[in-house]
């Protein structure tokens, strides 16, 4: 049904704006000391803190976020169209990332130039 009613030009909108967004995040956990198993990626980021992935899991409870646990010590984040920029400037303070969303995606603006 979401193909119907978004046709084609909506799901390539949709899918540019999670992709942004899950590259903005990839940006700021970077920047943040963390390393992501993977640098080819769409909406979905397998993390290896730089800290104490308890202090990540106790921080994102304090914002009622849910992080996959992976049984390799990793942590998943999967973004999907309701993602906000309050959504992605949560998850960078959950991994200590002293960076909004839209500072990092100006720096990565800037780079690009």
């Amino acid at each position: 049904a979401l193909p119907i009613y978004h046709g084609p030009q909506g799901l390539k909108h949709i899918a540019r704006r999670v992709h942004n967004a899950t590259l903005i995040l990839s940006e700021g956990l970077k920047r943040a000391g963390h390393k992501l198993e993977h640098d080819m990626f769409f909406d979905t980021l397998k993390i290896q803190c730089g800290c104490a992935v308890q202090e990540v899991l106790d921080r994102a409870a304090q914002r009622q976020i849910n992080l996959r646990v992976n049984c390799d010590g990793t942590l998943g984040i999967s973004l999907d169209e309701t993602v906000t920029e309050k959504d992605l400037d949560d998850l960078l303070w959950i991994f200590g990332c002293e960076s909004s969303s839209e500072l990092v995606a100006e720096s990565m603006g800037d780079r690009k130039s």
